[in-house]
């Protein structure tokens, strides 16, 4: 059994490409868990077996609530195989099921060498090799007590960075970092309308990436989609 997660908030536009993208995907999950805290909840159009759940924000929280929301997500998880899904991010068709069957053999799998394409038409791939962002990690039913620990952790030290705490975590599990050289399994679409997330990709000013001349890499790394995000970066501009 496959249980998609997703802490999303006040992203209308990137959940709903995100539920085009989840309706695209060969394999589906047998749960979605959408863990919502915006100020107005998302839409949902997805027609498959998605549990919305909302999680009113509270005064004393702290400006990023990704953490809050994965604590909320992991209550209600019922699968054997654990996939992050970023409300953000563009995912291939084919996305889960590579990464479902990676799980068949490894308990943490990432992809390595993170690729962030700023909206505008910059973009950059990180040089990490033996870690995964979040939004590129998944992991099986068994690691699910050591994530709930780091987790934890991390929301009570106001450490963000969860990712880079799991996999740099002393944890005896089978890990696997694979690449997506040869067919883009995902992209990291960064500076889209709605509440920024962590992290440096979503500042464009604090990019030091190349342009991406005629599109070129856009349609390399969302060979499929591309057109849709050439749509909104013109809509962005004619603002």
């Amino acid at each position: 059994m496959i249980t998609v997660i997703t802490a999303t908030g006040d992203r209308h536009l990137t959940f709903e490409l995100s539920q085009r993208w989840m309706e695209n995907q060969t394999v589906k999950p047998d749960e979605w868990i959408v863990i919502d805290d915006g100020s107005e909840c998302v839409r949902l159009t997805y027609k498959g077996n998605v549990r919305h759940v909302i999680r009113k924000k509270q005064e004393d929280e702290p400006k990023f609530t990704m953490l809050l929301n994965l604590e909320e997500a992991i209550k209600n998880i019922n699968g054997d195989k654990i996939i992050i899904w970023e409300d953000d991010e563009y995912y291939a068709p084919n996305y889960i099921e590579v990464m479902s069957k990676k799980l068949d053999e490894f308990e943490l799998v990432g992809i390595g060498e993170s690729k962030y394409y700023h909206i505008t038409g910059k973009y950059f791939r990180h040089v990490n090799k033996e870690k995964s962002s979040l939004a590129q990690t998944s992991f099986r039913n068994s690691l699910l007590p050591q994530f709930t620990k780091i987790l934890d952790f991390c929301k009570q030290t106001g450490n963000m960075y969860l990712d880079m705490k799991l996999w740099k975590a002393n944890i005896t599990v089978s890990k696997h970092i694979f690449f997506d050289n040869e067919a883009s399994l995902y992209c990291g679409i960064k500076g889209m309308e709605g509440r920024k997330g962590i992290g440096w990709a979503h500042e464009e000013k604090l990019y030091r990436m190349s342009e991406d001349v005629n599109n070129e890499v856009l349609k390399q790394w969302v060979p499929n989609d591309y057109l849709e995000y050439l749509k909104i970066r013109e809509s962005i501009n004619n603002v």
